[in-house]
């Protein structure tokens, strides 16, 4: 009896862990999709997410699996507190987005990696008005990256990295982060495998 409650206790605590860390590669991401207050939104809304492997997935999360695919890897999704999911109709989001933007807000999140067992991170998002998601120097304010090869990869509308790549290389000055990064248009991001598997080789990721 005794070792049937130790078999489900540690069962437990490997089913429970975000991440196992038995790769050396962690890939974080941070999408629209899973942020918001409700998962039915508007339209604008959900052309951040698509149908991908029979399920429905944020777009940025479709180039994170990719990723995983070519290199292994853990994936962890960057979530907001719940008290700061954002509106469920794009403008009110966007609109949240740019406030949180103009006064370099640190939005509280839910999500906490532990990096040190880590080589190498990637790190995903959309841009959002030409930056980073604020979620994200909240997570990079709270980690440190210092020695880690760190390679970064964003979908957009349009805007494309923009000046990403040198805001995370401020905030983890210590990293070696690759100076080429990964961006992909929304609605290619479906069928960006090879350009994700290209990209990897030519930056030495792969």
């Amino acid at each position: 009896m005794k070792k049937s409650i130790l078999a489900i206790f540690v069962s437990f605590i490997f089913v429970g862990a975000a991440v196992s860390q038995n790769s050396k590669n962690l890939i974080i991401y941070f999408s629209m999709h899973g942020n918001q207050v409700e998962n039915l939104t508007d339209v604008n809304s959900g052309s951040s997410r698509v149908m991908y492997d029979g399920k429905l997935t944020g777009i940025t999360e479709v180039i994170a699996k990719m990723i995983q695919d070519e290199v292994d890897g853990d994936i962890v999704f960057l979530e907001v507190a719940q008290q700061n999911k954002y509106p469920r109709t794009y403008k009110a989001a966007t609109d949240v987005a740019l406030k949180e933007k103009n006064s370099r807000t640190r939005v509280p999140i839910a999500t906490h990696v532990d990096v040190s067992g880590y080589d190498a991170v990637f790190l995903g998002f959309p841009t959002w008005w030409s930056d980073l998601p604020m979620a994200y120097y909240t997570w990079l304010d709270e980690v440190d990256l210092s020695g880690k090869n760190v390679y970064v990869f964003c979908t957009s509308g349009g805007s494309g990295m923009v000046n990403t790549i040198n805001a995370i290389q401020k905030a983890a000055p210590n990293a070696r982060v690759a100076k080429q990064g990964f961006h992909v248009y929304y609605t290619r991001a479906v069928n960006a495998k090879q350009d994700v598997a290209a990209w990897l080789m030519q930056v030495g990721a792969k």
